[in-house]
């Protein structure tokens, strides 16, 4: 339960950007990951664009890279969660 309470009070004090330009994009996904975007969450997807606030989480067994705009990557090994900024 606190889990979710401190995920809502994050996204709601970020002040999601719907709007902005998409800062990376899922390359490579091995297992389950989701991805928390403003009061939804999606399941992650190679080839699906981060937008800034997201918040993304690999399961327990999962695997994910994100290749941003500025040419730099990001490895996400299991049982991670980031938030895009």
């Amino acid at each position: 339960m606190w889990r979710e309470l401190i995920l809502a009070a994050a996204m709601l004090a970020t002040g999601i950007a719907q709007g902005a330009d998409a800062p990376g994009t899922i390359t490579i996904l091995e297992g389950d990951a989701l991805v928390y975007r403003g009061a939804g969450r999606v399941h992650a997807a190679e080839g699906l664009r981060l937008a800034l606030g997201d918040i993304v989480e690999t399961a327990a067994s999962g695997f994910m890279q994100v290749e941003f705009d500025n040419k730099s990557v990001a490895q996400l090994g299991p049982a991670t969660r980031i938030m895009v900024n």
